[in-house]
């Protein structure tokens, strides 16, 4: 029995073996394509699921983290109210339950891709598809868009003038440590690279004068495994550049011949690097050089439509991230824990601060840029938070104020109503911009007059408008306060701007009714002038009295 036994066990075993053979395990075979095909299959499927939803979050961890998140904090703050606690061996755990949940994303790649020996920092559509179609340079901007913007820069200029536009440098911040790169946003504008020591040569053509040419100079003036300035000139020309050279020795000779026989004007951002200057003065003596920041800026302050998609994508998740801090808004919270769960819910849709968030509880609502984040959320007390994301080169800035307790009291309702009402007034206007001249300053009167009419009725003194102690919107866009040199542009089709009315009232100013002293309110959305109308994409951001006090506080 025991021989027999034996036998049948060997008999089973090879059986086994031989299906195996012929049935391998389906995790075998997709092992066996190798980490590059894997990395194919999830690429694919990426793409299929932001084409599926262009304007949705890419990654849905909606219903996965907040749970997380909001079960962790709910186990230390269930009987705070308002009570101060140490959180620090808080947040190693559930920092630690939300690397896991993004660690088990199927879309996420975390296995080394080989790209056949080249690594890009640069995102091109052969290294990251997942971000840049075949025909864009950057997300969402095309080839030719930056070749548009190119061409409209030198249309009014005399043929043969040049432009000159310098990439940022580096900064350093302390020892050999850098701040995080910056470009300067006129140059993004023109080419969409992001990296320092470039110069672009933009020249207006002599056969084609409403065409230009362009010639980017690339200085890496040292390699490092430690530095990745990927920039070379197979790049330059991939991303739609016509010529592209290192500024080596034989570099030189091509930019100065490029300048000294420029037969007309000579632009430059020149006051970005003193250094060209004088060289351009040793080239070209007794010759003006025209700072084109200006004229840059004419071209930024109207949106195309891709800018347009871009900018509604980046309102709408910042306006997401709003809707999450005030979900989890509870007493004994500290500023900084808002600060990291809207940090959390922009960095994973490829965004980060636009600006330094402004997360201001109680009194500090007072301060326009309040940056501690460092105080604890107390009961009876209002958030006044600033926060915006920037993504793909574009701004968001939105701000929203609610109640720690996240129920408004009767003072507090009163005052949030009239910057409310002021701000839909504003907003009524800003959408007569088809049938009659509106500009900026036109809203800001409009806000004024609301502020000062609301006040009156709740017995504020006649000068109580000073309580809204800043300008009514700006425009948006590449950067945060867009175009600056533009005054009170008017509204036309592709105009972005904000619409933020707010009341800021002292705590020990007499002059106000008691009740509302120590109140701060504003309420900031980003808006478009398009197609007649003028539509707010962050007013996803809950933001009437009803709507608020319905989430907040709502993650338990």
């Amino acid at each position: 029995r025991r021989v027999h036994g034996g036998v049948g066990m060997l008999l089973v075993w090879l059986c086994v073996v031989g299906l195996g053979l012929f049935f391998p395990h389906p995790d075998n075979t997709h092992h066996s394509l190798g980490v590059a095909k894997q990395y194919e299959i999830k690429a694919k499927q990426r793409r299929e699921a932001v084409l599926h939803a262009k304007h949705s979050p890419i990654f849905d961890f909606e219903n996965e983290i907040p749970k997380l998140l909001s079960q962790r904090l709910h186990r230390q703050f269930t009987d705070l109210e308002g009570s101060v606690v140490d959180l620090r061996h808080v947040q190693t755990d559930y920092s630690r339950e939300l690397l896991d949940a993004v660690r088990s994303d199927p879309l996420i790649p975390h296995e080394p891709v080989d790209f056949k020996g080249k690594s890009f920092d640069i995102p091109l559509h052969e290294t990251h598809s997942h971000l840049v179609a075949s025909d864009e340079v950057t997300p969402g901007i095309s080839i030719n868009e930056y070749k548009e913007r190119r061409d409209r820069l030198v249309e009014n200029l005399e043929v043969g003038s040049i432009v000159i536009v310098l990439s940022a440098p580096k900064i350093l911040r302390s020892g050999d440590t850098e701040y995080e790169y910056q470009q300067f946003v006129d140059f993004s504008y023109l080419c969409g690279i992001n990296e320092p020591n470039l110069i672009l040569v933009i020249k207006k053509s002599q056969g084609h004068p409403s065409k230009s040419t362009s010639h980017l100079f690339i200085n890496h003036l040292s390699s490092s495994r430690f530095v990745s300035d990927t920039i070379n000139p197979d790049v330059a020309l991939k991303l739609g550049l016509d010529q592209a050279t290192f500024l080596n020795a034989d570099g030189e000779v091509v930019l100065t011949n490029t300048l000294e026989t420029s037969p007309g004007s000579i632009l430059c951002n020149c006051e970005s690097s003193p250094t060209l200057h004088k060289i351009l003065k040793h080239v070209h003596p007794g010759k003006a050089f025209v700072e084109f920041g200006a004229m840059v800026q004419r071209l930024r302050l109207y949106k195309s439509p891709a800018e347009i998609a871009l900018l509604t994508q980046t309102f709408e998740i910042s306006a997401n991230a709003h809707n999450w801090a005030m979900r989890l808004t509870r007493p004994g919270l500290h500023e900084a824990h808002i600060r990291a769960v809207v940090s959390f819910f922009l960095e994973k849709e490829y965004s980060h601060f636009a600006y330094p968030p402004i997360i201001a509880s109680g009194p500090h609502g007072q301060v326009l840029h309040y940056h501690s984040d460092n105080d604890i959320l107390r009961n009876g007390e209002m958030i006044l938070m600033d926060v915006g994301g920037l993504r793909f080169g574009y701004n968001a800035d939105i701000t929203r104020s609610w109640p720690v307790s996240c129920k408004f009291t009767d003072a507090q309702r009163e005052i949030y109503n009239v910057v409310l009402k002021a701000q839909e007034a504003t907003w009524d206007l800003a959408k007569k911009w088809a049938s009659e001249s509106v500009t900026l300053d036109d809203l800001h009167n409009e806000a004024v007059s609301v502020i000062s009419n609301e006040l009156a009725k709740l017995r504020f003194p006649p000068e109580a408008s000073s309580y809204f102690t800043h300008g009514v919107g700006h425009s948006l866009g590449m950067d945060v306060h867009d175009c600056h040199s533009a005054s009170s542009p008017v509204l036309r089709e592709g105009f972005v701007f904000t619409i933020e009315p707010g009341l800021y009232l002292p705590e020990d100013d007499q002059k106000i009714p008691s009740k509302y002293r120590g109140i701060h309110i504003r309420i900031e959305d980003d808006c478009i002038a398009t197609n007649g109308d003028v539509i707010c994409p962050s007013m996803k951001a809950v933001r009437t009295i009803e709507q608020i006090e319905s989430i907040c506080g709502s993650t338990k």
